[in-house]
Parts: structure tokens; sequence; C-alpha cells
């Protein structure tokens, strides 16, 4: 059972995102769905007790798309019983001291009723600072600027990876239709 200061990390093509750990959800192999029956953006269907939830089929920015590359797929439990999920490239849980979040509210009108698909942001990483190859193009035709210039050493970049809002994340999810 996840703890609520820990994070599961997914992978939806290039793009990271996070649930909170105390969310109610379930990831299951594509060997454990259904894929017969699929249609519009349904990659997969997961039956829970006698209920069918779908597993969406998501690009990066969590646009409906086909792909037939997937492995896993998390379902993202509803307190109405019902729920909905999509598939993923990658799953790890974060542990508990990793993800330092804080409370994110997107601009403009929410997408759901159920408000905004994201309510937090997590700051990760670093990057390398400008090198040679920069640095020359950055300071060409300054001969004696070149004679000077070093190498810059690592600069912090933060990288953000949005954290969900569960239950507008279904409602979303839901508003794709096909279910």
């Amino acid at each position: 059972m996840a703890k609520a200061k820990q994070y599961l990390r997914v992978q939806v093509g290039d793009a990271m995102y996070l649930f909170p750990g105390a969310t109610g959800y379930a990831i299951e192999q594509r060997e454990n769905l259904s894929v017969d029956d699929i249609s519009g953006p349904i990659a997969a269907w997961r039956t829970v007790r006698g209920r069918r939830l779908p597993a969406y089929s998501l690009d990066a920015a969590l646009r409906p798309t086909r792909r037939a590359d997937w492995q896993r797929a998390v379902f993202i439990e509803s307190a109405s019983g019902e729920g909905a999920g999509f598939v993923v490239d990658d799953v790890h849980m974060l542990p508990e001291d990793e993800a330092a979040v804080t409370s994110f509210e997107p601009l403009g009108p929410p997408p759901t009723p159920a408000g905004h698909v994201f309510a937090g942001a997590w700051q990760q990483g670093t990057t390398p600072g400008m090198g040679e190859v920069e640095q020359r193009r950055a300071t060409a035709g300054m001969p004696e600027v070149e004679q000077r210039m070093e190498r810059l050493p690592e600069q912090p970049s933060k990288r953000v990876v949005l954290v969900f809002d569960p239950r507008a994340l279904v409602a979303y999810l839901q508003s794709l239709g096909g279910a």
C-alpha cells in the first residue's frame, strides 16, 4: 500500500506525471486486459466485479491517440465505484523522500466539472551548463573573449513534473467517450 507522501511516477510517451500515493489505483499488464472489443480512444478494458473499466490511449499531452506499443495501464478508482484508466509506457513508485510536491493551479477554466486535471508540481533534476560549442558560437568574432572562456559548471535546471488530481483525471478520461 502506498503512503500519502509517496508518489507513483508514470511515463506516457516522453512525458512524466505523478499520482499522489494515497490515490486508489491499480496497475495492470496488457495481457490481463481485454483488447478485443475496443473502439475510438479506448485501448483496452479491465473487468472488476462485473463492471468494465476503459483504458484510454493517450499521447504525452494527454490527447487521445491510437497506440499499439503499450504494455501497462493505470486505472484510477472513483468514489462512485466507476473509474477509468490510461495506457502508460513506464510506472515506478518514488521513495517517500524523493519528491517534494507543491500545490499548482493551472490558468484558465477547469476542463472538467471535477476541476483541473493537475493539482501539484514537482521540480526535479539538473542539466549541463553551456558547453564549449555553445560558448564558441556565442562569442564568435570576439577572439579575446574566446581565449578567456572556460567550460561552465553544471547549472541546476528545474524540470517540472505535474501531479494529477485523480478525481478530475477520471472525469477527463470519461469525457473522451467510447465507454
